[in-house]
């Protein structure tokens, strides 16, 4: 439930900037805050999902699947024959 109100925050934050401010400087402060919120976002999951921080590849894929636009944006992840998954 907590992954669903980080996505609702960040689609609120940017409607209320647009409207507040205009869309140019809605989509400025969105690219600035874009760049801060990837880090923010990746700490979240790996606390929500006991993911670990060195977790190598294996980690990335599953932390991949909790980002906000996962359910967006279609990511394939390929790994070698015989990589740990």
């Amino acid at each position: 439930m907590e992954i669903i109100k980080d996505f609702f925050k960040t689609i609120t934050w940017f409607q209320t900037v647009e409207k507040e401010y205009g869309l140019e400087k809605a989509i400025e402060l969105d690219v600035d805050q874009w760049k801060r919120f990837t880090v923010i976002e990746a700490k979240r999951i790996m606390k929500r999902f006991n993911i670990p921080k060195n977790g190598g590849i294996p980690a990335l894929v599953k932390a991949l699947k909790y980002r906000v636009y996962a359910n967006i944006d279609v990511q394939e992840h390929y790994l070698r024959k015989g990589y740990p998954r």
